[in-house]
């Protein structure tokens, strides 16, 4: 067996595990092994050893990543100047719907990533772990608490999917978000729409209108269905006013499916026209969302839209796949650009893949050159400068168009506030932003709790209390939430509450085995024995979580006091492309270490100090 493992005539290293496999990758340990399974990536397996015996080598993986004939060496899914993905994708299957998987979590303090998420939503990165949230529904007196601008509020509740194959929800989901999308955009200052994340938690609820309308704070409702048979689409539509549940305005449409957009353009003018009157005659902006050339890509993009939103690492694969094919069937449609700009920004984060992160920007680019007012694809543009390119006046100049095109669009002011205000020091500014997006998406978990962490900046640990506890009156499960609590009791030297909100970030993680060592450990040694442990084992885990051993292991030594591995730690962070660490300006964390010259020379690398 020896000497399989030299270069094999040509064939390059060999990798002797699934593991192996997929870090040189940069993907998933499942990714590859559906690759494997569905796609032919070139796994080998020993005779006799069982399927678990596998091997691969690295030069016929690197020809399976990239295809002889492929544009400037560039992955099948990737060649062409319209497809930016960092895939090699074949076009997915349609099928029914997949159940939805529970999300991984990690186990040590959050570096903080914003939720990227947007579109959003959410996804809070944990030490490069991505969270998805389900439906929970919201407290009663969740409205109580937002802020109130004077604006007219409309909820867009999901439409209802009236068709006999439950596999068209994606189609229904689809329309919801881009009736939010359109309405929107008709007059920003004066009528506010709750973005998609708190609409869809009222998905599949008998809840009463009026007690919805109260719980996110708004005056109108508009609630609908759709009804889909093959190219031909019914769908209906009604406005509710919340105050008395009167029925102001409702219609039916029978479309073609290509016509779609035509729909949502009619319906939001004639909400437009009927809220109009109490609006006092401000000006509507015209509805002018690009359109694609086929159905196919029109259908290919919900689909990407549908994956997208279920916010795990694998659907974000899937979700950019759809969208791969659908710039394919559309190569001038911005939108399926935007969307893959999205996908592969939040993959990027979890992975720490420098590669994606760069196929993220330029999908978000071409998205804008087509379509120079995506407020998406700016949006997911802007993130990618802030955590991976630095490029602070680029990412500020993105955010800033993103908002004037549409102040109604949530994640452009979530992170606007939580990825360039924050890390620059501008806190008030970016409180106030982040309740900007707070009234938009009132239920947004990632955006509550990035609240709470702007307050710790702010060094108000009563309110940044105050917003976790309230993220955890939403869904008591919340993993950034109970991460967010143990840092504060920490800080507070609350050791005991700083263990029961550590063991429930444990118990949520991928190794919940963990947690009775975990609580054995702290018995013997207390607060210091655990964190010292966190110290040397975060390594351990590798890139699986995202790369982020190093980062993970600095925030380690430094709760131990200890400034010079904490250093050690960020400086090969640094070196190896973690991505995260924009906040070391700010974060009172490292305040210790601000006079250390090497602390200053990684500013200056992350442009967060002057020359």
């Amino acid at each position: 067996m020896g000497e399989l493992k030299k270069d094999a005539g040509g064939k390059g290293r060999r990798l002797d595990s699934w593991k192996e496999i997929a870090d040189y990758l940069k993907r998933e340990v499942r990714t590859v092994q559906r690759w494997e399974e569905e796609r032919g990536l070139p796994v080998h397996r020993l005779p006799g050893r069982g399927r678990a015996a596998i091997f691969a080598h690295t030069g016929e993986l690197d020809e399976w990543m990239h295809p002889a004939g492929a544009a400037d060496g560039q992955p099948e899914a990737e060649s062409g100047p319209e497809s930016a993905s960092s895939r090699q994708m074949p076009p997915p299957e349609a099928g029914p719907t997949p159940t939805i998987p529970s999300a991984a979590k990690a186990i040590a303090r959050p570096v903080r990533v914003a939720g990227f998420l947007w579109l959003v939503p959410v996804l809070a990165l944990i030490l490069g772990a991505v969270y998805a949230y389900r439906g929970r529904r919201p407290p009663p007196q969740s409205s109580a608490r937002r802020p109130n601008t004077g604006r007219v509020m409309l909820a867009v509740l999901p439409f209802l999917n009236l068709s006999a194959n439950p596999s068209q929800d994606y189609f229904a989901d689809g329309l919801t978000e881009e009736m939010i999308t359109d309405l929107g955009q008709l007059n920003p200052q004066v009528l506010g729409v709750i973005a998609r994340t708190s609409a869809m938690k009222y998905k599949g609820t008998r809840e009463d209108v009026g007690q919805i309308a109260r719980e996110l704070g708004v005056s109108y409702v508009l609630e609908g269905s759709v009804r889909r048979e093959g190219a031909q689409a019914r769908i209906s539509a009604q406005l509710i006013k919340a105050s008395d549940q009167t029925h102001v305005w409702a219609q039916n449409y029978a479309v073609q499916v290509g016509n779609i957009l035509s729909v949502q353009e009619n319906v939001a003018q004639a909400i437009a026209d009927k809220i109009q009157i109490n609006l006092e005659g401000a000006t509507q902006a015209r509805v002018t969302e690009p359109r694609p050339a086929n159905t196919e890509a029109y259908d290919d993009y919900l689909k990407g839209l549908y994956f997208f939103n279920r916010r795990n690492p694998q659907d974000f694969e899937q979700g950019a796949s759809f969208f791969v094919r659908a710039t394919r069937e559309d190569p001038s449609y911005a939108p399926a650009y935007a969307g893959l700009a999205q996908c592969d920004g939040l993959l990027a984060l979890h992975s720490g893949s420098a590669q994606t992160a760069a196929a993220a920007k330029a999908a978000a680019t071409r998205a804008i050159q087509l379509d120079s007012s995506s407020v998406q694809a700016l949006t997911a543009r802007a993130g990618i400068r802030t955590i991976f390119d630095y490029d602070w006046p680029g990412a500020r100049a993105d955010f800033i168009r993103a908002l004037s095109l549409n102040p109604n669009y949530a994640p452009a002011h979530h992170w606007y506030a939580n990825l360039y205000l924050d890390p620059q020091g501008d806190v008030d500014e970016a409180i106030a932003e982040m309740k900007r997006a707070q009234e938009i998406d009132p239920l947004s978990l990632i955006i509550n709790t990035d609240l709470g962490y702007a307050y710790y900046l702010a060094g108000d640990s009563d309110a940044e209390m105050h917003q976790y506890q309230r993220v955890l009156e939403i869904d008591p499960n919340f993993f950034a939430a109970h991460a967010g609590l143990a840092d504060l009791y920490a800080r507070q030297g609350r050791y005991d509450e700083w263990l029961s909100e550590y063991l429930k970030c444990v118990r949520a993680s991928p190794h919940p085995e963990q947690a009775e060592p975990v609580e054995q450990l702290y018995k013997l040694g207390g607060y210091r024995a655990v964190r010292s442990e966190e110290a040397h084992m975060t390594g351990a885990y590798g890139p699986r979580y995202g790369g982020r051993r190093y980062g993970s292991a600095a925030i380690a030594y430094m709760a131990l006091g200890d400034k010079a591995h904490a250093l050690d730690m960020l400086e090969q962070s640094f070196q190896h492309g973690e991505p995260g660490f924009i906040y070391l300006k700010v974060d009172p964390l490292w305040k210790p270490l601000r006079s250390e010259a090497r602390f200053q020379a990684l500013e200056r690398k992350l442009g967060l100090l002057g020359p």
